[in-house]
């Protein structure tokens, strides 16, 4: 077979190896084309993955807002206009889950413990004087009412969860401690989660502070 110099050799000839030459030729163009394809379909499920998951969002995800100033609420309070004004909150969250009292005719004094607490002690102030023997209230998940007797001072308080008012605990609320029982209760969905009202010697007055939980 002749040619000239013009003539152009094609590639695809097959010169001495027939179609064995051929294949050897064409076996790396097809296997680099092959991996590049499914490269490109990796990348492409990849892609499409990520961007679903950013759009979605977890049902279990929690948010937590701040505490507004609506979460905060007070009861009426019970006693007179003496002594020197007191006010405790516990944290946003937490409720009270201990009361701490001194009681004899009526009561001397009063503190509160907070459920972030793990302390056997008050986590507010104590307020009144040391009159009267100590006792306490102790509520593990928190309570939302208290029986307060009481005039011109407080003579007893009771957890709201008793169906009877117990005078030998919290105060006998007798002579100048004597007056009206009211149970002061929180609003649905609140615990008691502070203390306010005036103290000198003795509690003169006492409400209490709600956190709204619901």
């Amino acid at each position: 077979m002749s040619y000239s110099g013009n003539d152009e050799i094609s590639p695809f000839i097959v010169m001495g190896g027939g179609e064995e030459n051929t294949l050897n030729f064409m076996t790396p163009v097809i296997i680099k084309g092959f991996i590049g394809l499914v490269v490109l379909i990796i990348l492409y499920y990849v892609y499409i993955s990520l961007t679903t998951k950013n759009e979605e969002t977890p049902s279990d995800t929690i948010t937590t807002q701040p505490c507004k100033e609506e979460c905060w609420t007070k009861t009426a309070a019970v006693g007179g206009s003496g002594g020197s004004p007191y006010d405790f909150k516990c944290p946003d969250g937490q409720y009270v889950d201990k009361v701490y009292y001194r009681a004899g005719s009526g009561l001397d004094q009063i503190g509160v413990r907070c459920s972030g607490s793990k302390l056997d002690e008050a986590t507010s102030n104590l307020y009144g004087g040391n009159g009267g023997n100590p006792g306490s209230f102790e509520f593990a998940n928190g309570i939302d009412s208290f029986y307060v007797t009481g005039d011109s001072l407080v003579g007893n308080i009771n957890p709201g969860t008793n169906s009877v008012v117990d005078f030998t605990k919290g105060g006998k609320a007798s002579g100048s401690w004597s007056g009206e029982t009211k149970q002061l209760k929180c609003s649905p969905g609140s615990k008691i989660s502070g203390i306010y009202g005036s103290s000198g010697t003795v509690n003169d007055k006492l409400g209490f502070n709600c956190y709204k939980f619901a």
